[in-house]
């Protein structure tokens, strides 16, 4: 009885640690392509002149699909900017500057 009651309490409290997945993706697309099918997602608009600059010295990409998964955020998928490195959007965040240096 004691086991299926230890069972029955490890199981109950590891439902705790279980999340949704928010996923940040910052190599398979382009810039374009995020621009074009993520952003603007739409025949009746045209976009060109794709560039994009990060704000950093560094080789950070602070740009990136991101995908919310079963989270309850507000948007189910979209496009990260940051001055930092975007992929640090999924988290844990402690200090304030998490990516490369604090200066640019």
């Amino acid at each position: 009885m004691k086991k299926r009651e230890w069972i029955c309490v490890t199981i109950f409290l590891s439902t705790f640690c279980i999340f949704g997945q928010f996923e940040v993706d910052d190599a398979t697309y382009s810039i374009e392509e995020l621009v074009s099918d993520i952003l603007i997602n739409s025949n009746c608009a045209e976009t060109s002149n794709y560039a994009s600059f990060t704000g950093t010295s560094q080789n950070i990409n602070g740009i990136a699909y991101f995908n919310a998964g079963a989270t309850d955020f507000p948007y189910q998928e979209g496009i990260v900017l940051s001055t930092g490195r975007a992929s640090d959007a999924r988290g844990p965040n402690i200090g304030i500057n998490d990516s490369g240096e604090e200066d640019w």
